[in-house]
């Protein structure tokens, strides 16, 4: 299993969508979690390449407002 945050975590990772899938296909991982910052947009390209092998999440900031 990986877990990692892809590029579209601004500021967090520079992890390329083709590099997550890349790594999981040479090491035949059984699944992969990516949760990103603020930002599903990895989910479409990653889930079109890796299926049922993909669990996603999000990273969200909550801001209370006074």
């Amino acid at each position: 299993m990986l877990v990692a945050s892809s590029e579209f975590s601004l500021g967090h990772s520079l992890l390329s969508v083709k590099d997550i899938i890349k790594t999981v296909e040479d090491n035949d991982l059984s699944s992969v979690i990516v949760a990103d910052t603020m930002n599903v947009s990895s989910m479409i390209p990653l889930s079109e390449k890796l299926g049922g092998k993909l669990i996603t999440g999000v990273r969200l900031t909550l801001v209370e407002e006074a």
